[in-house]
């Protein structure tokens, strides 16, 4: 992804970082599917920081309990963090930015789907995004998917 998206983010002086030596992971998926995601997510990025900087991705495998899973047991997920030093997230938009055709960009820049999309494909793959973000300071998004051997839920 990292070598993919490179040419994109140098357009907007952005530079791309694998961060670390990842470990082998694996998930049952969709290639194309997670790639959109992963695509998303870095490319909205590279957005948040209009006056270039460094998008940073990693990757762990962790024991996680999924959110709004009442009675569900912890398992593993593989996370995918994809981290920028942007203007972050308004409070007030934040419980919205997963909302379909829901922006702060210009019309130029995108429609409100990046985000709706790649969640809906998380869920799909039996995993969910997760978001950290202040205002200023820039946001981590994290893609949790079942590691292999834990059980997808649809």
């Amino acid at each position: 992804m990292i070598v993919l998206l490179a040419p994109e983010a140098r357009k907007r002086t952005t530079r791309l970082h694998l961060d670390g030596d990842p470990p082998p992971t694996v998930v049952v998926g969709d290639p194309s599917k997670l790639m959109q995601i992963l695509t998303n997510l870095t490319i909205n990025a590279a957005q948040a920081m209009p006056d270039g900087g460094t998008v940073t991705c990693s990757i762990e495998t962790r024991r996680v309990e999924p959110p709004g899973a009442e009675g569900l047991p912890e398992r593993d997920y593989v996370c995918i963090h994809v981290q920028d030093g942007g203007t972050g997230i308004r409070r007030a938009d934040l419980d919205h930015i997963f909302d379909t055709f829901f922006t702060t960009k210009t019309a130029d820049e995108g429609s409100g789907l990046g985000l709706a999309v790649s969640s809906r494909i998380a869920r799909e793959h039996g995993g969910w995004i997760g978001v950290i973000t202040e205002e200023g300071q820039g946001s981590t998004f994290t893609v949790y998917l079942p590691a292999t051997g834990a059980p997808a839920q649809a």
